[in-house]
């Protein structure tokens, strides 16, 4: 049984993840099994990482909210002979075999390109993002620098945290069009 796991599992984004694992599982005739939290609890994702290592999967794809903090309970996995690969967003300093991911402050280096041919490279722009998990604000990084070093008519006027919720993000997207 191979195992992923992943923060806010009922988002599409992660929605598309899991049928993509689970149609290559049924290419290659193995088990799977998806799990994670609805939130941003690192505390409750690293407790459902050490509940699934005692089930001794074949392996673990993690896309762990916090690099740093998952460091220990990764290498407990590798230590007990589960190979462990982060996805979407990584833990560097563990022992995992390997990341499959996207550099975060390119790609919102491209956003801001993107952006700035829709609106022609004139006006205000904000940002939405989860605030203070590292692939989301490496891509608010390269979106705000690019924007800074290469669009002098655009300015970017708010940096909001929605939360990866819907609600959230509807709320706090229209206070910040309302506020510029």
């Amino acid at each position: 049984e191979m195992c992923i796991r992943a923060s806010h599992i009922g988002i599409q984004y992660w929605q598309v993840h899991k049928a993509g694992f689970e149609a290559a599982a049924a290419e290659l005739g193995v088990q799977t099994f998806f799990t994670g939290v609805m939130g941003d609890s690192v505390e409750q994702q690293i407790t459902i990482m050490e509940q699934e290592i005692a089930k001794k999967p074949a392996g673990i794809l993690v896309g762990p909210l916090n690099g740093p903090a998952f460091v220990p309970v990764i290498n407990r996995a590798i230590a007990a002979g589960i190979p462990v690969i982060t996805v979407d967003t990584d833990s560097p300093g563990s022992d995992r075999l390997s990341y499959i991911g996207t550099d975060g402050y390119a790609a919102g280096q491209k956003a801001a390109d993107l952006m700035a041919d829709l609106i022609n490279e004139e006006g205000k722009v904000g940002v939405s993002n989860l605030v203070g998990f590292e692939a989301c604000e490496a891509r608010a990084r390269g979106f705000i620098d690019r924007i800074e070093e290469a669009y002098p008519n655009m300015e970017v006027v708010a940096v909001v945290d929605d939360k990866a919720d819907t609600e959230i993000a509807t709320r706090v997207n229209s206070e910040m069009i309302i506020a510029n």
